[in-house]
């Protein structure tokens, strides 16, 4: 469970009603997911009220302070980003559908080219890069240093330049907006 659930004494982001920014109810795919994205916002005035019960635990301590609970606290990147989306997009290169899967004769040449990076990779990175075989084993801090730095350059000619692209598109998104 993620600190800000317990503090803000609300369902864990693995719930039901557990999604911080808005109110719809997950449904249940292998574990909750959240499908809607026009899902009603939830506002810092309803969270005050404690108008949704299905979303709340009981009063929150922090409730006293001069923040919204709402809008006082940003999304995790960490999940969201780099344990869902970029192991996603991995995966999905690796074992999903078929147009999306890499071909047999190209899935060793990530992992190849990310071991061949390691002698240039600097210390102030916690891990060397590893075989996108670990992937499930990956932390987030190997997912992250895929998608802003080693990933660009081991997936170049490797990925179908359509799928290339929308990596490309991702990362730019990323990057730029931290």
């Amino acid at each position: 469970m993620r600190w800000h659930h317990r503090s803000k004494n609300i369902k864990s982001h693995g719930g039901y009603f557990g999604c911080d920014k808005c109110t719809q109810e997950g449904e249940w795919c292998g574990k909750v997911i959240y499908p809607e994205t026009t899902a009603t916002l939830r506002k810092d005035v309803h969270f005050d009220e404690m108008a949704d019960d299905h979303h709340h635990l009981g009063p929150s301590a922090l409730s006293s302070l001069p923040i919204g609970m709402v809008s006082g606290f940003p999304l995790d990147y960490m999940h969201l980003v780099c344990l869902d989306v970029m192991r996603r997009l991995l995966l999905c290169w690796l074992k999903g559908p078929l147009v999306v899967r890499l071909c047999a004769r190209k899935v060793e040449q990530p992992s190849q080219n990310l071991i061949r990076m390691i002698p240039f990779i600097p210390r102030e990175f916690s891990r060397k890069p590893r075989s996108v075989s670990d992937v499930l084993r990956w932390k987030a801090t190997e997912l992250r240093q895929f998608l802003l730095y080693t990933g660009p350059v081991a997936l170049l000619n490797v990925l179908p330049e359509s799928l290339y692209q929308n990596f490309l598109a991702f990362f730019c998104c990323y990057h730029f907006a931290h």
